[in-house]
């Protein structure tokens, strides 16, 4: 699934303008897994962390 969030530039920019996709996944992904809506495996998974071999 492809997501487009249209943030205006200057709040991007004071958000951490950087990698802001990145920053929107991983507070989606946080916020799923507080709601007890997904597993560690899941979200290490939407986050495509390595396993902790």
């Amino acid at each position: 699934m492809n997501l487009i969030l249209r943030i205006p530039d200057d709040l991007a920019a004071r958000l951490g303008g950087g990698d802001i996709e990145r920053m929107a996944l991983e507070a989606l992904a946080l916020e799923g897994y507080r709601a007890g809506r997904l597993t560690k495996p899941e979200l290490r998974r939407l986050l495509r962390l390595r396993d902790r071999r």
